[in-house]
């Protein structure tokens, strides 16, 4: 076996199918159920509209091209196109929020209370001063893997269903060892304990992501909606100053809520989030007490979306402390690359996968992003 893939998700079941379909021979090996995975969980956003920089734009609009060219292969519908929302609760928020926007490639345009209800009806009133809107298709996350997943196997790639326990120097599962030239860990929040293992202490964590779900319901929601000025970006950002790698971490070391809500194409809506910072992946938190808080945020915002009947849901999210994603290989671990804390996945990941394979496969050089999402910008010299 050429390539062995860990990890299921979207990361890893994208990367498996560029590398497959480039030309190696490659084994996906899934070490979760996919009721645990953060792609399961995901709200299916693409902001393709958030490129800092052209060759971001670059991977996003293949990301695009990737979406509709697995549509037709697979012959499933994978998403649509939508709005986002992006409210301000308080007036001094929009200045902020027009600063940060305006260095992206295609910043939302503004919009007055008025305005930004008429694109929304289920906003409230009083609680909104203003928004900001952009063209943001959704995607369904459990449809896009499936898609990843069925054209993987019709190329002929493998997949096994087993649980690691060791990568180095065998890659080690519960089933047996597994041989192959190249690994890549595309493990999501467990990233954070196997790059540990290795002795890298990157900048590269995870939080504790809960929402609500709902069955599949009447009531439309026609655009996404979110605050402007997201909390979680905050808390990734200062992530580092906590004691992650303590012999007895605190139990939680903060938690914020951005309330917002997304209608899928099932009709099914995902409402939440709450992100919390905990150095233990396990879920030990209060879903009783997480719902309510989660409906009480949003009850300012969307009233009749607050009240919708449905369940908790938690899962662990990858991420890193700069916002962008971490892809490639070490020196001192030349056969294990890294495809994991991808912000803003259904963006992401098509574009940026096939131009890994690409660059992993053919050894080509810097095209002017992978220095930049590389593990090796954290280490010193």
């Amino acid at each position: 076996m050429d390539w062995l893939v860990i990890g299921a998700g979207l990361t890893g079941v994208a990367i498996a199918y560029e590398l497959q379909r480039q030309g190696a021979k490659v084994q996906l090996v899934d070490p979760q159920q996919p009721a645990s995975q953060a792609s399961r969980f995901s709200y299916g956003g693409a902001p393709f509209w958030s490129a800092s920089r052209p060759a971001i734009a670059d991977l996003f609009a293949e990301s695009q091209q990737i979406y509709a060219d697995l549509s037709a292969e697979t012959g499933l519908t994978l998403g649509s196109d939508r709005q986002i929302l992006l409210t301000c609760s308080h007036v001094d928020h929009i200045a902020i929020a027009q600063d940060l926007f305006a260095t992206l490639a295609q910043p939302p345009q503004l919009l007055d209370r008025t305005e930004a209800i008429a694109q929304e009806p289920l906003l409230a009133e009083g609680n909104t001063v203003a928004a900001f809107v952009n063209s943001h298709p959704l995607y369904d996350p459990e449809t896009v893997v499936q898609a990843y997943r069925q054209a993987f196997l019709a190329i002929g790639g493998q997949v096994c269903c087993d649980r690691l326990k060791a990568i180095h120097p065998q890659v080690q599962g519960s089933l047996g060892t597994y041989a192959a030239d190249r690994l890549v860990m595309a493990t999501g929040a467990s990233s954070y304990q196997w790059a540990r293992s290795l002795g890298y202490r990157w900048p590269l964590y995870f939080s504790h992501a809960e929402i609500l779900e709902t069955p599949p319901l009447d009531l439309r929601l026609q655009a996404i909606v979110m605050p402007a000025l997201q909390q979680r970006f905050q808390i990734e950002q200062q992530a580092g100053q906590y004691a992650w790698d303590s012999d007895h971490p605190p139990a939680e070391f903060v938690s914020i809520l951005d309330a917002g809500a997304v209608q899928l194409s099932d009709r099914r809506y995902r409402l939440g989030q709450i992100s919390r910072l905990a150095a233990s992946p396990a879920d030990q938190l209060s879903p009783t007490a997480s719902e309510q808080s989660i409906r009480s945020a949003l009850a300012p915002v969307l009233p009749a979306v607050s009240v919708l009947p449905g369940d908790r849901h938690h899962c662990c999210v990858s991420f890193s402390t700069d916002g962008l994603p971490i892809a490639g290989n070490t020196p001192e671990h030349p056969q294990i690359y890294w495809f994991t804390g991808v912000s803003g996945p259904f963006a992401w990941v098509p574009g940026l996968a096939r131009a890994l394979a690409q660059t992993w496969l053919q050894a080509a050089g810097d095209n002017g992003i992978w220095s930049a999402l590389s593990p090796q910008r954290w280490m010193s010299p």
